[in-house]
């Protein structure tokens, strides 16, 4: 009999263990469920606290440099901003980058009532040749606005244009100009050379310009630090023994010279 009344116990307290564990799981649910309502009330409640709220209201917009204001119309106006706290400033920098002109941008957020955009502008690199006039490009080969004034004159022909950059399988001749640009100013050609215009015509020939001269350094696009190596070499050389030149081609392992005879001169 004393057996049976603890088994009877035992069985009770493990029916009874059950049912603390179901109501804690329950506690537990439900206590979740009640926090999250509570949360998304709060916000709920913080954003129609805040949103019309006249301190946050966007009163300013600092522009650096203020010279980009205009590129900014209709996008920076603090009527279309609205509240400082709740503006996407990533959807706004995305909006800004794609203006052309604008190579990056930084927004950052002045509380309670200032929005400062920090622009780095595209800067006019060369200018591509057409027969109708010239398009300017920046490094990276987007198509800029005519800039007001430009101090450069390196101009570039045999480059195609699709739409608003250089076409996407004529990019690789940005890295050949650019390889162009590093080592004709490393190796100081322009004492020699005062190069104003480069023509590609195909991988294997290049030709670079002079200014109000005939003459022309002919290059391939390999090699083209070692290439520049030579050049002023033999630039050096015609300096020193007074020889006038019309053209020196790089393409090959020693540079060919075409030297102005007499009757050149005449």
């Amino acid at each position: 009999m004393a057996k049976t009344e603890e088994r009877i116990k035992e069985l009770r307290q493990q029916v009874w263990s059950r049912r603390k564990r179901k109501i804690k799981v329950f506690s537990i649910i439900t206590g979740i469920i009640i926090l999250i309502a509570f949360i998304l009330n709060t916000k709920r409640i913080l954003t129609a606290i805040f949103w019309d709220m006249e301190l946050f209201h966007i009163k300013t917009v600092k522009i650096i440099p203020e010279s980009a204001r205009p590129l900014l119309t209709g996008i920076a106006e603090t009527e279309n901003l609205g509240n400082l706290l709740f503006l996407d400033i990533h959807d706004l920098n995305n909006r800004v980058s794609k203006i052309r002109g604008v190579e990056k941008c930084s927004i950052i957020k002045e509380f309670p009532s200032t929005l400062k955009i920090m622009i780095t502008l595209r800067k006019p690199w060369v200018l591509i040749e057409r027969n109708w006039g010239g398009i300017f490009i920046d490094r990276e080969g987007k198509v800029l606005e005519v800039p007001e004034s430009h101090s450069f004159s390196l101009k570039v022909s045999g480059i195609e244009i699709d739409r608003e950059s250089v076409a996407e399988d004529e990019l690789w001749k940005l890295g050949v100009l650019q390889e162009i640009e590093k080592w004709y100013n490393f190796y100081n050609i322009q004492r020699y050379f005062l190069m104003e215009k480069i023509t590609i015509i195909k991988p294997t020939e290049i030709i670079l310009q002079e200014a109000e001269s005939i003459r022309r350094i002919i290059i391939t696009s390999n090699n083209i630090e070692e290439t520049f190596k030579k050049i002023k070499i033999v630039l050096g050389e015609c300096e020193e023994s007074g020889k006038e030149w019309e053209y020196i081609d790089g393409r090959f392992r020693d540079p060919s010279v075409k030297h102005k005879t007499s009757q050149d001169k005449k």
